[in-house]
């Protein structure tokens, strides 16, 4: 099993995000990509801890870096990896951001 890797194949040269694994995260999709590639969401499979103890549906988020060289953040020994949201907070990060979008479209 590959515990990490990544390649640097998109358009702007930062880390590609469906090319980031974890033993943390089973990677299902990227579900979004800023329209830069510096910032992605994706959907996986793990428990914040053993991807394979106690699995449930995650989102996981990573900034991919500016350029060939970064490898983005979060890392792990240099390994780029996702940071997986807290399940039980999910709601309340959705709410907020919802929230935020909706009041920046007002101004």
């Amino acid at each position: 099993m590959t515990i990490c890797h990544f390649n640097i194949t998109n358009k702007n040269n930062t880390t590609n995000p469906a090319d980031v694994n974890s033993k943390k995260i089973i990677l299902d999709q990227v579900v979004y990509t800023s329209k830069d590639e510096h910032f992605s969401i994706a959907i996986g499979t793990g428990d914040g801890g053993n991807a394979y103890e106690n699995a449930a549906p995650r989102f996981a988020v990573r900034w991919n870096g500016k350029s060939e060289t970064e490898k983005g953040f979060p890392t792990s020994n240099g390994h780029p990896m996702w940071f997986q949201l807290p399940n039980d907070k999910l709601g309340d990060i959705i709410k907020t951001i919802v929230e935020n979008v909706h009041k920046i479209k007002q101004t």
